[in-house]
């Protein structure tokens, strides 16, 4: 494994410490020698009880990573030339015009994307584009569409890539697939939309690159309100895939108690009590926000569970 985080919960659930205690910070990032933070982005979380005035939406955990332009960026740089590179993360994109929100950078005497993934609002698509192997982008592929609903700004998506080099500067493949913005109706819908750049669509400068470091965030392009990122995860080998949505307790299931849970979330939130928030997935709906509809989500994610007698759980197949 290359790299595990939950974004900016300080390592609380791999060390045993209290989760209270734990800040919303940017300290897990800039490993392997590369500059931690570029430009101003917030780690924070859905309250103000800390020192930033901005009201942070997150996937999963306590806090997320905001933008509020282009350049407001963090980078990883935990992976070393890596043939194989995998990664997840989940994206609240609210810019016009497209954004890139992530690359896979080489370190090279003048460093390049491998490959790199934008929002283009203009267009409803994801876009990934592979390296022509001058410092520019071939053709990208796009998905459109999530959950059979077209994609839209200011919702939660996860994305996850498989990048496989090839031989020589063939670049090799990259696999995607992409899901969110099930909102409190469609709480069983669970099969990605997928694409692929296959063998010619991306090309090394060099034989030996591979991915040196990545950026994450509002990396550059697009204006507009803000890009929200969260649940960053990487590795050499294996599928990550999705957190359960509606997992509130953060155990693998969704069950009445989670109900419970989201509502003293709720009781927190409107209470200004950061201390109160919940570790797990409470914005069922994916929309940026945890209301009232999140729990109306969450039971229909409860309620489909029992009806399918023990196969389902947070709405995904067992």
């Amino acid at each position: 494994m290359i790299r595990k985080s939950q974004l900016f919960l300080a390592v609380a659930a791999l060390v045993g410490m209290n989760a209270a205690m734990a800040a919303c910070n940017t300290t897990q990032w800039g490993q392997g020698g590369v500059t931690a933070v570029v430009g101003t982005p917030i780690a924070d979380g859905p309250v103000t009880t800390d020192a930033n005035a901005a009201q942070t939406p997150r996937y999963s955990g306590k806090c997320g990573l905001a933008g509020d332009a282009a350049g407001d960026y963090v980078q990883d740089g935990s992976p070393l030339a890596e043939a194989a590179y995998i990664s997840r993360f989940y994206v609240k994109p609210n810019n016009t015009g497209e954004a890139v929100v992530f690359q896979a950078m080489a370190d090279e005497t003048v460093d390049y994307a491998i490959f790199q993934i934008t929002f283009d609002a203009t267009a409803g698509a994801f876009k990934f584009y592979g390296s022509n192997g001058s410092g520019g982008f071939g053709t990208p592929v796009s998905i459109t569409t999530a959950n059979g609903g077209a994609i839209v700004a200011n919702r939660w998506y996860l994305i996850e890539t498989n990048f496989q080099r090839g031989a020589g500067t063939n670049g090799g493949t990259l696999a995607v697939s992409l899901i969110g913005n099930r909102g409190a109706a469609n709480y069983t819908l669970t099969t990605p939309s997928t694409t692929t750049l296959t063998a010619g669509n991306i090309v090394l400068a060099d034989a030996g690159d591979g991915v040196d470091y990545v950026r994450f965030g509002w990396v550059s392009g697009g204006a507009g309100t803000g890009v929200t990122v969260d649940a960053f995860e990487s590795r050499r080998s294996t599928a990550i895939g999705s957190l359960k949505r509606g997992d509130v307790s953060n155990n693998g299931t969704c069950t009445s108690g989670d109900v419970t849970q989201l509502q003293q979330e709720l009781n927190a939130i409107s209470a200004n009590n950061e201390p109160g928030l919940k570790l797990g997935q409470t914005d069922c709906t994916e929309n940026g926000t945890v209301t009232s509809g999140d729990v109306t989500c969450l039971q229909n994610l409860v309620n489909a569970d029992t009806a399918s007698g023990g196969t389902r759980a947070c709405g995904m197949p067992i």
